[in-house]
Order: C-alpha cells, then structure tokens, then sequence
C-alpha cells in the first residue's frame, strides 16, 4: 500500500490543512479579497478543468471493457460509443466554461468534435494493444475511482445544501458583504453552495494516481513523484477557486478533507486491499 514516507508526506499535508482552517477562521474574507483576480487565466484554465481526474475514471472503464471485449463487437461497440459521449461531454462543457469566461472566442464545433474523436479513437486503439492483466488492474483503477467519486460528491452535495454559505463573488456583486459567515458558522442562505468547494473536491480524483505504483512493478520507483504531483494539482486546484472569486480558502480545505479521506477509507478497506494484492505485480516481474 503506502510507503511509509507518502504516509508521513499526507500526514503533514492533514497537518496543514487543519493549519489553515485555524487561520481561515479569522481571516477567510481577507485572503479572499487578496487573493481575488477574476480575470486570471490561470484561474479561468484551471475552473474548467480541475475537476476532470474525478471524471476520467469513466472514459477509462469504458476503454478498458471496449478492449477486453475486442473480440464481441456486440459488446465492444457500445463501450466504444460511450468513451466518445462521456469525452465529448466533458471536453465541451469545459471549452464553452472558457468561452463564458472570456478566455476563448468562438470555437468551431466541427473542428473540436475532430479533435474529440482522435483523441477517443487514439484511447481506444492504445487500450486494445494491453494485455488483460493490465486491464483488469486498469479496471480496478477505473471502478475504484467511480466509486470514490459517488461518494464523495454525494457527501459534498449534502453539507453544500446543509451549510448555504454565501459565494465571495456573490457577495462581492452584490456589493454588501454583511451575508459573510465564518467556516464553523452554518450561514443558513438558501440557493447559496460555497461550503465546501466541489471542485477542490474532485480535483483530488488525482489521487487515483498513488493506485499506479502499487499495481504496476514499473512505476515503483516513481511513488515520490505522484504523491508531489498530487499534492500539487491539488493545491493549485484549491488556489485557482480563490483567485476566481468562486470560494472561500476553508471552502476548499473542507472540500478537501471530505474528499481525502473518503479515499483513504475506501483504500484501507479489507477487501479492496485484497483486490490490490491480488492484482498486483510480483517483485521482480514486468508490470
């Protein structure tokens, strides 16, 4: 599972986050307004795709079954169409969040569905040359993060609806600011969703990465570098809400700490710790 030094590097990350809860506590509004930069375009990119790694173990399934079912077009087609849908769906929903933000023109569709589906198609093509080892491993990747992110989002919705707190560029357009609460208050506003942030929370789907080296003997030596990607892509994730106005800095530390440790649960369950061991590589043997 986790070496002993990712388990300490977490640990401290934990730390941190119960750091700045302390400090968002007094000073949430001022970092906010510190921070806000609408116009970013680090912040524009990053809103529009840091949610994705929570999203991709879909397109991963559906090209791992569209591979081990090569051989039944019956079955294999239907995966293959769902790969191209589910890509399409986030892709434009992402871009048209770009045009909406002001960062991109008018985009041709023609030209992007192309793009779409070259990049389904390479998917496919790239999932059907694996062996089936490795696409029952990347099945179990694909099905632990489905499962992951149903249960994270559903937590995050529920204290979303329970808290209503107020957005900081709600209250920022509206110009009174007297709506304001702190992290540890339940505001109470109804139609307002800013506690906890949603998509610090899905961000953290990058986790799914700290599954690789585990299943694949190969990428063993590589555990440091995807626990600091990780904690980078979540990191920036956090920061790019604040910059766009979107959140407060507690909004995304609880969005956060919820999703975190929903994974880490799920990862310390016994029989998803037998799934791993008995898909993973012995030592010494080619992943």
């Amino acid at each position: 599972m986790l070496t002993r030094t990712q388990k300490i590097l977490f640990s401290c990350c934990a730390l941190l986050c119960a750091t700045l809860l302390a400090i968002a506590a007094k000073w949430d509004l001022s970092i906010a307004n510190f921070l806000y930069q609408p116009e970013s375009s680090f912040g524009i990119v990053m809103e529009a795709f840091c949610y994705w790694p929570i999203k991709l173990p879909w397109i991963l399934l559906g090209a791992v079954l569209a591979a081990l079912y090569k051989d039944q077009p019956l079955l294999r087609i239907p995966f293959e169409f769902f790969v191209l849908w589910y890509l399409k769906q986030i892709t434009v929903s992402s871009v048209e969040n770009l045009v909406f933000r002001g960062l991109l023109g008018e985009v041709n569709s023609r030209f992007l569905m192309i793009g779409i589906v070259f990049c389904a198609v390479l998917m496919l093509a790239g999932a059907s040359k694996l062996s089936t080892r490795t696409l029952l491993r990347l099945r179990f990747v694909a099905i632990f993060g489905i499962v992951y992110k149903t249960i994270e989002i559903f937590l995050v919705d529920r204290v979303k609806l329970f808290w209503l707190r107020t957005r900081y560029d709600d209250l920022l357009a509206a110009g009174d600011f007297s709506d304001f609460t702190p992290w540890y208050q339940i505001a109470g506003h109804p139609g307002n969703t800013s506690f906890p942030s949603g998509h610090a929370a899905n961000a953290c789907g990058i986790l799914l990465l700290l599954l690789l080296p585990i299943l694949f003997c190969g990428l063993k030596k590589h555990r440091g570098l995807f626990s600091g990607i990780c904690i980078a892509y979540i990191g920036f994730s956090c920061l790019s809400r604040l910059v766009i106005g979107r959140h407060f800095l507690s909004d995304t530390i609880v969005g956060v700490l919820i999703s975190c440790t929903v994974f880490f649960v799920l990862l310390s369950l016994p029989f998803v710790k037998k799934q791993l061991q008995q898909l993973s590589c012995e030592p010494g043997t080619a992943p």
